[in-house]
């Protein structure tokens, strides 16, 4: 990629971000505040919360799946919407979700607004988005249920107190449950019965839109988080694997890697972590919005030999992406490599991608 002319929250996202952020030190901690799991429609001056369950090991066709959601608007080119003009209310009354499987693309996006379609509980014991999505409950269980044209799926979630940190400042955390699932999903007339670990996954931030709450003109004001990818692997035996990528304006973001097991384990590691797309598919996606964007077709993840968690690890991407997280994709694939001294290989991968550089 090009050099890019950097602006005051590129550098903040570069270089300040990764200081005062503590993930990795909370990440060995038991999580314990249910707190944390609220909308950002319940904490003054945020204007956007998200919430995920991405399940990377369900049986053929369907592989993994993807329930996503962004409530309110980040201001980063990662996953703000584009296409389509922001609703009354302005980018904090948005809300968008997305429901993929392998078997679905090209998967579901809705789009609402957040004062009449949706109901987000203040304490985060409820979020509805229209007919089509529902999570209710509160820490350690929850109950999702979906329905779109492809599928339906009825779930019921116990998080443990393990817990991954992305993020964790003031003005913005980022955090993974590790997490048991179990209920049915159906998909072209046939129910199949679920169960196995997943990630629950919440985020609330600050951002442009906690200052103006309608379209920014202005380039330098916006978030440039301009790529990411993040991704989920079952490693069996209780083991999940998560890695994350982000960069802005040519520059690192966040790299980690995260392994975690329901005992208590947890290794968290956010230095030295390479991600490198080794071939991209033949052709490029187009996002509705017109934008031409590569997508890997293999990749490779790599660590310090010397670190506390050594990986070296390659997946192929096996299955269609689906459009519809944030300005990106979700798939699936298949992987081979070394964890922590260990072989591993398997079908149990799930990818999230978006590359907005220029």
């Amino acid at each position: 990629m090009t050099a890019q002319h950097r602006t005051p929250n590129g550098y903040f996202l570069t270089l300040v971000l990764p200081v005062i952020n503590q993930g990795a030190r909370f990440s060995s901690q038991p999580f314990a505040n249910a707190d944390e799991l609220v909308p950002h429609t319940a904490k003054f001056g945020f204007s956007w919360s998200h919430n995920g369950v991405m399940i990377p090991n369900l049986p053929e066709p369907l592989r993994f799946l993807s329930i996503t959601t962004i409530n309110g608007t980040s201001g980063a080119a990662i996953s703000d919407v584009l296409h389509v003009p922001p609703p009354p209310g302005g980018p904090r009354n948005r809300a968008t979700a997305n429901i993929s499987t392998a078997a679905t693309p090209p998967g579901f996006w809705g789009d609402y607004r957040i004062d009449t379609d949706c109901e987000f509980a203040a304490d985060g014991s409820k979020w509805r988005f229209g007919e089509d999505l529902e999570i209710v409950g509160n820490y350690p269980s929850f109950h999702v249920t979906a329905r779109t044209d492809d599928l339906a799926v009825d779930l019921k979630l116990s998080c443990t107190n393990v817990v991954t940190w992305f993020i964790r400042t003031p003005i913005y955390t980022h955090l993974s449950l590790l997490t048991h699932y179990d209920g049915t999903i159906i998909h072209d007339g046939t129910t199949y019965e679920v169960n196995g670990q997943c990630t629950f996954e919440h985020a609330v931030a600050v951002g442009p839109y906690s200052i103006i709450n309608q379209p920014i003109p202005w380039s330098w004001m916006r978030m440039p988080l301009d790529f990411f990818t993040y991704q989920v692997v079952d490693l069996g035996d209780g083991l999940q694997l998560l890695f994350v990528a982000t960069e802005a304006e040519g520059h690192t973001a966040l790299n980690g890697a995260y392994l975690r097991h329901a005992d208590g384990r947890s290794i968290a590691l956010d230095k030295g972590v390479e991600f490198e797309v080794v071939e991209n598919q033949v052709s490029a996606a187009t996002t509705p919005d017109g934008a031409h964007m590569p997508l890997p077709l293999r990749f490779r993840w790599q660590t310090p030999s010397d670190s506390v968690l050594p990986i070296v690890l390659e997946g192929t991407v096996d299955a269609p992406f689906s459009w519809g997280l944030g300005n990106g994709y979700v798939g699936a694939f298949s992987f081979t490599g070394t964890v922590a001294g260990s072989s591993v290989n398997g079908r149990a991968g799930y990818i999230e991608y978006i590359d907005r550089r220029i």
